[in-house]
């Protein structure tokens, strides 16, 4: 049989009670912990909704960076409107990120102990927390508003600048062959042609000459 268990002496006096301040800090961890529970919920859905939000942005960004229009302007323009173009869609995603951040927040786990040592109270965290939407809000707003000017200035570029010059080319009919190319030279009764793959200038003189076109390309 075993030996029965000595007891335990009870301490001289009772544990002592919990201060205020102890009292008031394991109130405001329950406070959080109710937000918590009503706000993470509500935030996943703005956060699903936000992200979709941002992937068509960039996606179309990337289109307004390779719009057919830019491949038909002056190159110089070009690099221009392709910068402003970039400028506007991160302009627009920093829009939409900050804001974003602002209404929905940022979901993240806490501890009791790193709680209580970044925040007074409960009170404070929720300063802090208005406080930080308020600056993310005003940055989205000067974001969206630069996004709006760079695609203004990018569409206006678009209206205004030179078509990229073209090299025309001629395209010759004799009654042996139909020569295209560059002209090199013109004189003496003869037209001189730059054509594609070969080295020397294929020579026509005027009178085989039957018919001849101006043409963007060969």
């Amino acid at each position: 049989m075993s030996e029965p268990q000595t007891p335990r002496p009870l301490p001289d006096r009772p544990p002592a009670a919990p201060t205020a301040e102890a009292q008031r800090r394991s109130q405001d961890w329950q406070r959080l912990a109710a937000l918590a529970e009503k706000e993470v919920p509500t935030s996943v859905d703005a956060w699903r909704g936000g992200l979709s939000g941002l992937v068509s942005t960039a996606a179309a960004g990337l289109l307004l960076i390779k719009l057919p229009d830019a491949a038909s302007i002056d190159p110089a323009w070009r690099i221009a409107v392709v910068a402003i173009a970039v400028v506007a869609t991160v302009a627009g995603l920093t829009s939409l990120w900050t804001a974003l951040t602002a209404t929905a927040g940022h979901p993240a786990t806490i501890s009791r102990a790193e709680f209580e040592r970044r925040y007074e109270s409960f009170d404070d965290f929720s300063v802090q927390r208005r406080s930080g939407s308020v600056a993310r809000l005003a940055v989205a707003r000067g974001a969206a508003v630069v996004s709006v000017v760079a695609l203004l200035i990018g569409a206006s570029l678009l209206w205004l600048a030179p078509p990229k010059a073209t090299t025309p080319y001629l395209k010759v009919r004799t009654s042996a062959a139909t020569v295209c190319g560059t002209v090199a030279s013109g004189d003496h009764g003869e037209v001189r042609l730059d054509v594609a793959g070969e080295r020397d200038p294929h020579v026509v003189r005027y009178a085989d000459i039957q018919n001849l076109w101006v043409v963007s390309s060969c």
